[in-house]
């Protein structure tokens, strides 16, 4: 028999996953992981790991209606962002396996490589590592394409509408309630500009998403406080995901981003020892892309600095840091490591050279970060402050991260080995600024068209976007009633 607060939980888990599919599979995804919580409150499993990002996002979201309650033992339940830096075996004095959990599997290969990660740390043997994916898919049939291409679209519209960022590489605030006069007043700031990048999925919803480009004071204020290592960034945003919740007022997340160039391996090693992180040889691959992830949230907290204070004298809008998500994604190993940049800590990373007071050699840039946004065809100059992103710059940059991703594309366009495409050389590509590429990527996060992941590229830890499993064609998709397919907006304005 059931119990009453088995119900209540899997009840409101029920809400929270409505827009996943049918009945039959939102029921199986949620006995799957009531399933996995009883594992780990019967002393059956060591701990869980999840895949980033939709998994982890996933069981955030989980906790967050009532699955929380069944794992108050303390168990260790973590993203699989930062296993590349714990060290061979060292769970291999566990009694119990490891949990490896992901959402679905249809192809197998993400599961593959969650097992490979886990067996390094359990050291191996047989039984140590147990997958557990929470939903077993195939794609031999249109229907069942249908079906998968739905199910991209139905995490996407669960996640906004519980304003869950679908992100697992930087700081998340956590939840606040404002009131219109406050956003309105957030939205006139003229630190920033704002562009609305609220995806199709969220069309017919009370929920949208915008980021956020800082410039002029704001701006400085937090390049000023990185000193060299300003060299290091890319692009500079905050998102904002809001859902409504009746009588005017908003539940809204902000969501720092900083986007990097990409970092030097020995740059990245140099910082590792540093810390106290290096791991043996054999892992330097997955070390140096965690810890690239790492840095990425480092410089997203001190962004989250710097805009938190500003929010709240400016706006009266007071925000803390999300622990609970900091601590899924970056472990209780790292966790305490997510916090503003120390600059002299960060300086190895612009590489020797840089050290010895030569040029960074961190992957070049298309443009200078500080440039604002413009769209020369449909605005006046460089003094427009709110846009409105449509397909028109969504569509190309997908259709050249598919083909950057598509093996032997790839191998026709650059020799690679279809492993996604950097942001600059995207924005080279579709023959626009990186910022305005970058919108372009929020759109294609959010709908779970792409997915932003670190890899290693000739001899740096390259940010590179590549389409997501199985989602679906541009072409394929069900245009929404603003016009979009990927945005609302079938043309920017």
């Amino acid at each position: 028999m059931v119990s009453p607060t088995l119900s209540r939980q899997g009840y409101a888990l029920d809400r929270a996953l409505g827009s996943v599919l049918g009945g039959a599979l939102r029921v199986k995804l949620i006995n799957r992981m009531f399933e996995a919580a009883r594992r780990v409150e019967a002393g059956e499993v060591a701990r869980i790991v999840a895949a980033a990002r939709r998994m982890t996002d996933l069981w955030y979201l989980s906790t967050a209606h009532g699955l929380a309650p069944t794992l108050e033992n303390g168990i260790q339940v973590v993203s699989d962002r930062m296993l590349g830096l714990l060290p061979n075996g060292v769970w291999a004095q566990d009694v119990s396996p490891t949990l490896a959990l992901d959402e679905v599997t249809i192809s197998g290969d993400t599961m593959k490589k969650l097992v490979v990660a886990c067996e390094r740390l359990t050291g191996g043997a047989e039984g140590s590592v147990v997958p557990f994916p929470l939903v077993e898919l195939r794609d031999d049939t249109e229907a069942e394409k249908t079906v998968i291409a739905e199910l991209h679209r139905g995490f996407a519209q669960a996640f906004a509408s519980a304003v869950t960022p679908y992100v697992t590489d930087f700081v998340v605030s956590n939840q606040v309630k404002t009131t219109p006069e406050q956003m309105i007043s957030i939205f006139a700031d003229e630190q920033w500009q704002v562009v609305d990048v609220t995806g199709a999925q969220s069309a017919d919803k009370p929920t949208w998403a915008c980021s956020l480009f800082p410039h002029g004071d704001l701006h400085e204020r937090f390049m000023d406080g990185l000193g060299r290592v300003r060299d290091l960034v890319q692009v500079v945003k905050v998102r904002v995901f809001s859902a409504s919740t009746g009588g005017g007022e908003s539940i809204v997340r902000f969501v720092p981003m900083v986007l990097t160039r990409g970092l030097p391996t020995d740059g990245l090693t140099c910082w590792l020892e540093l810390k106290g992180l290096a791991v043996g040889r054999q892992t330097e691959a997955d070390a140096l892309v965690a810890a690239a992830t790492l840095v990425s949230m480092i410089l997203s907290a001190s962004l989250f600095e710097v805009f938190r204070d500003h929010l709240a004298a400016e706006h009266s809008v007071e925000i803390g840091e999300d622990q609970a998500f900091a601590r899924l994604v970056a472990g209780p190993q790292f966790v305490d490591l997510v916090c503003p940049a120390v600059p002299s800590e960060l300086e190895c990373l612009l590489g020797d050279a840089a050290q010895k007071g030569g040029a960074a050699r961190v992957s070049p840039s298309v443009e200078v970060s500080e440039k604002p946004l413009t769209w020369p065809d449909r605005t006046s100059g460089n003094d427009a402050h709110y846009f409105m992103a449509g397909d028109d710059d969504v569509k190309h940059p997908l259709e050249e991260i598919e083909r950057a991703t598509n093996k032997k594309l790839a191998q026709e366009t650059d020799g690679r080995e279809g492993v996604g495409i950097p942001l600059a050389d995207l924005a080279s590509r579709v023959g626009s600024s990186v910022k305005r590429t970058s919108i372009a990527l929020d759109i294609l996060n959010d709908s779970g068209a792409a997915v932003n992941e670190s890899r290693l590229m000739d001899g740096r830890v390259e940010r590179v976007s590549r389409t997501a499993e199985f989602a679906p064609k541009y072409e394929h998709l069900t245009k929404c009633f603003g016009g979009g397919r990927l945005a609302v907006r079938l043309t920017t304005i």
